[in-house]
Formats: structure tokens, sequence, C-alpha cells
């Protein structure tokens, strides 16, 4: 009765049942007896589906290792070329002769008809989509094989250009091309690049050439632009030539510099950049977060190691954060361990007064004047001195109160700030991440600072605190009422 099954349902029953189905469940919950009768079930239906395969490379293949799991012997025979490329599912290790195979596939492969070899291919990676096993490494193995046994890369890969194969089928092609040089690959290797969907392929290629032709270099670095992530691999393995490195330290992208700058960082000896490279090196640092006024670049890949350059080298730090105040260009900072604490920290007294003066009103001094006084008393009286500052005097003070605040809050004070103003800005939260549920609790710590401090002999700290009491006695309620929680007595 199977056997009126339409071909189109072949497919996601192997699919299914190859990864979680019933036919090959061995979950303990399931009566031995029901087991057998649905494995005797599924080696029935296997047999009435078996026609539907005669044709099918992938099916016949999903047929026979769907049997084999419930230990049936159908009459298949599978396809061999594709049995090299698309083994099942963990028998891939278990084949070391696996490369003496592919090698003699490709010897085979490459003294026929190039057009009818990738067409077989191309057949071949169809075959395998219909048992979902679309890993490329197999595929891409075969044809490094026959990359280099071809008489003419080349003509391989216009072929393969021609019909817009993936990038995992061409990428050995290129090699060799770019490697042997036959007549016309700098056409070919312009082709990749024009390809979205073989740039990067292409870009990696290329960029790791010692005697690039001008205009290729040219096309390629341009390129990079579309897949910058690759840079920082090749430059981590030292694959770029010395003179290529130069050039993408120097790229108009900052996002391609950036990724030269990371990678070489971390290439080995980590942190040791070469001379001929370190001037270059140090303007591609310095172009760090050049484009991110609104969103911080402090991931993985460039603020980890842009916070261990910074906490490296202090005139690195200085240079950057002048740079950046110069430019307008810090973001919210909302993480105590960005690039901007690390550079900050870094700093030495004489370098903040440094930036400190360069400051002008704006964005990026609301952002940085805290991180640059840091609660340093002679740097908060030279920014109290800043009329034109006015806006960011109060930043500072953000926090809880504690011995060097109550300096600070005086101080602030006599300078014209009001109890209120003063208390408002240690109070202040905006921008805070925190939880929710972990609000109430600063709250609470604000208030026993403030209860403790409405005792001080100060009558200006007195009138802080009192102000103080107000404003945490507010926010701890709004975001009590937020938590649904009830007053406490």
């Amino acid at each position: 009765m199977y056997q009126a099954i339409n071909s189109f349902f072949v497919q996601p029953f192997i699919n299914y049942n190859l990864k979680r189905g019933w036919a090959i469940t061995t979950a303990p919950a399931i009566p031995e007896e029901l087991v057998r009768e649905m494995r005797e079930l599924a080696a029935e239906m296997l047999h009435d589906l078996m026609p539907l395969a005669s044709t099918s490379a992938g099916l016949t293949a999903g047929l026979i290792r769907l049997a084999s799991h419930i230990k049936v012997n159908l009459p298949l025979r599978p396809d061999p070329t594709f049995e090299v490329l698309f083994p099942a599912a963990g028998t891939m290790s278990e084949q070391p002769s696996w490369n003496d195979e592919a090698a003699a596939l490709a010897e085979d492969m490459a003294t026929r008809d190039p057009a009818e070899v990738v067409s077989q291919l191309k057949r071949s990676v169809e075959e395998a989509r219909k048992i979902n096993h679309t890993s490329p490494e197999r595929m891409t193995g075969l044809c490094e094989h026959l990359a280099t046994a071809a008489r003419d890369p080349g003509e391989w890969l216009q072929l393969l250009l021609d019909e817009q194969d993936s990038a995992h089928l061409i990428r050995p092609f290129l090699d060799q091309v770019v490697q042997r040089r036959p007549t016309g690959w700098e056409h070919l290797a312009a082709r990749t690049l024009e390809a979205e969907a073989l740039k990067r392929v292409a870009v990696m290629c290329l960029l790791q050439c010692n005697d690039l032709p001008a205009d290729l270099l040219d096309r390629a670095l341009e390129a990079a632009s579309a897949c910058p992530e690759i840079i920082d691999t090749l430059c981590l393995r030292d694959r770029i030539p010395g003179g290529t490195l130069l050039r993408l330290l120097r790229h108009p992208d900052s996002s391609v510099a950036l990724e030269a700058a990371g990678g070489l960082w971390y290439a080995p000896p980590q942190a040791e950049i070469r001379p001929e490279l370190r001037p270059a090196w140090e303007q591609a640092v310095l172009r760090f977060g050049e484009h991110d006024e609104h969103t911080p670049l402090d991931d993985y890949e460039r603020g980890h190691w842009m916070r261990q350059v910074v906490r490296a080298s202090p005139e690195l730090a200085r240079q950057w954060l002048k740079r950046r105040i110069k430019t307008d260009t810090i973001p919210m900072l909302d993480e105590d361990d960005s690039s901007y604490d690390q550079a900050a920290a870094a700093l030495r007294h004489a370098d903040r007064e440094q930036l400190l003066d360069s400051l002008r009103p704006g964005l990026a001094a609301e952002r940085i004047i805290a991180r640059l006084v840091d609660r340093d008393v002679a740097l908060y009286e030279r920014l109290l001195a800043r009329p034109d500052l006015r806006l960011c005097h109060l930043v500072p003070l953000n926090g809880e109160p504690d011995e060097i605040w109550q300096r600070m809050a005086v101080m602030a004070h006599d300078a014209g700030h009001s109890p209120q103003e003063i208390a408002r800005a240690t109070a202040d939260d905006t921008g805070q991440l925190w939880d929710l549920d972990m609000k109430p609790a600063h709250w609470v710590r604000l208030i026993e600072s403030f209860t403790a401090l409405a005792g001080s002999d100060c009558w200006r700290l007195r009138a802080i605190a009192s102000a103080g009491l107000e404003v945490s006695k507010h926010c701890r309620d709004r975001d009590r009422a937020l938590l649904h929680e009830p007053d406490e007595l």
C-alpha cells in the first residue's frame, strides 16, 4: 500500500526517523513487544519505499542508513561517490583512509570532462539535501584533491563560476589558480571578487598572496569591507604579507583596520607588535569607536583586546581618549569594564588634568567626566572651576556617599549647587542597566547613608542629606510600585 505514496513524502520520513523517529526509538518506557511491532512496520515501509529511491542517490543512502538502525538489509546499491562525499553520521571519524579514497576519486575525475564532473558534484549536493546532509567538509576536501590533480584549474574555476556554484566548491580551484597563475587568472580572480556569495572566499585567498598585481590587490582590499571579520583570523595566523598588513591597518574602513589591529595583538607572541607595523597599528587602534557614538563596540571580539591594549599603554590610552573627546564620539557608557573605564584607569594624574582641560560642553564631556575625575578631589576642584562645564559638575557625585564624596559634595555646594541638585545627581539612576529587582536594595543603602549623614556636624551635609533622603525614598517607592511590593513600616 505504501507504493502509492508520492516520493515527496519520502524525504521527511527519512529525515525524521534518522534523528528521533518512532522507527528507531529505544525509549525504556515503551514495551519491548510494541518496539518489535513498530520495527516490523518500519521494515515493511522501507521495502515498499525502495522503488521511489531507485533513481536518487540521496534517498537510497537515507533508506539504507535508516534500515541499518533496525538491522534490516535492503537490496539497494549505494552510490560510491555519494558515500565518499556524504558518509553516514558517526562514520566520518572512522575512515582514516578517506584521504586516499578522495585522492583516488579526484585522480579519476581529473581525467574526465570537467563539465560532466561539475554536473555530478552538483547532483550529489542536491541529493545530500534530501536527507539533510549539508556539511560541505568532505566535498571541500575532494575539491582540494581535484584542484591539485587538474591539469588546468582555471578551466574548472571558469566552469564553476559560470554555474554559480557555492563557495566551498570554488575555493580550492581559486587557490590553485592564484598559485599556478594560468593565462587569464587575474580575470577569474576578479570575477570571484565581484560575486557577493564568493567575496569572502576571494578576499581570504588573495590577501595571502605575496606578489599580487596592484590593481587586483586594490580590489581585494576594497572588498574586505564586506567581510572584515576574516581579517582578524588571517592576521592572527600570520597569513598576510607585511605590505598588505600595512594597507589593512590604514584601510579607509575602520572596521577592517580594527580587525587587523586586533588580530595582530593576539598573534603570537601576544601583545608584541612588530616595529615596522607599530606606527600604523597604533593609528588603527586610535580609530576604535570612531563610528560608535550610540552603540559602544565593547563586544568580545573588539572590546576585549582594546581593554588589554589601553591597560598596557597609558600613552595610547591618553591619545585614544583625547581623540574620542575631540571628535565627540564617546557612546553611552554602562559597563564597569568598558574600554573607556580601562583607558581612564591607565591614565596618569597629569594626563587626567590635560584631558579635563580639553573638554568642551557636550555629550562626550558628560559621558567621560566621572571617569576622568575618579573621586580625585584636586581634579574635582579643577572641574568646578570650569563654568562652561556646569552641567557636568555634579556627574562625578553619582553613587553611594563616602568620605571623599562628602568632601566633593561640600565643594559642589560652595560652588553654587543646591542640596536638591546634589542629591538628585547622587541618586540619579539614568542609564543604569540594573535588574529592577536589585534597585530597591540600592535605595535602602542610599537611605541608610543619608540617614547617617543627617547627624553630621557640617550644616551643608545635613542639608544635602535631607534632600537625599527625600529623593531616595521617592525612588524606592517608585520601584517598589513597579515590583508590586508592599511598603515596609
